[in-house]
């Protein structure tokens, strides 16, 4: 907010306006533009929005990736149980794995196996397929680079009508990025061999997922 508080204070300067003057044009308090050039925390995005439309300046927000949200705390536990239930006993199992010094990322499940891996990242709802593709896709290429051998990428879907509507809406778009079948990924997975080409699983939560027969 310092930074912000300086900015703002340069451009009203540069101006050669007042507060007061700033204030009206932003219709917000003389206060407020005091302490925003103070660097106050203690303001609304709306009212130091305002502030800098007044000044003929852009005010945005972003966020960026952080440490993530874990497997319990996405409601995702259940999930990766039915995978390591299922997984054969040739593969090393290990569930939020770092992927990227520095980055906070994690991978949900990597299947590590002596020559290749399997890289599963876990989503209960199919929202914004290319972005989270490419946070997989992002993840497992740091995987690869530190266990030093090919590991596959495989996009773990709840099942539901939800999400199988989804998939059915760009099914082409899908089928071209994740090109192995349900069935092949859970295979792989089952009988400890490496997965040639990245893909699509479907899973079932609870007691059900466990003994489940993979829909393509």
């Amino acid at each position: 907010m310092a930074r912000l508080g300086l900015e703002a204070r340069t451009a009203r300067m540069s101006l050669g306006w007042t507060q007061s003057r700033v204030a009206r044009r932003a219709r917000v308090s003389q206060a407020s533009v005091s302490r925003l050039e103070a660097g106050s925390i203690h303001l609304t995005l709306l009212v130091t929005t305002r502030i800098f439309g007044a000044l003929g300046m852009d005010f945005s927000v972003r966020s960026f990736p952080g440490h993530g949200v874990g497997l319990r705390d996405s409601g995702q536990l259940d999930l990766a149980e039915a995978l390591r239930q299922q997984a054969h006993a040739s593969w090393r199992v290990a569930f939020e794995v770092p992927a990227g010094e520095g980055t906070g990322q994690a991978a949900d499940a990597l299947f590590d196996g002596a020559l290749a891996g399997l890289h599963v990242e876990l989503e209960s709802n199919l929202v914004d397929f290319q972005a989270q593709l490419r946070r997989g896709q992002l993840k497992r290429d740091a995987l690869q680079h530190r266990v030093g051998h090919p590991v596959a990428f495989v996009l773990a879907l709840r099942d539901t009508e939800r999400n199988r509507a989804a998939v059915a809406a760009h099914a082409a778009v899908i089928r071209a990025a994740l090109p192995a079948t349900s069935r092949e990924a859970l295979q792989a997975i089952r009988r400890g061999v490496p997965l040639a080409r990245d893909g699509l699983l479907w899973l079932r939560s609870g007691s059900a997922s466990r003994g489940q027969q993979a829909r393509s």
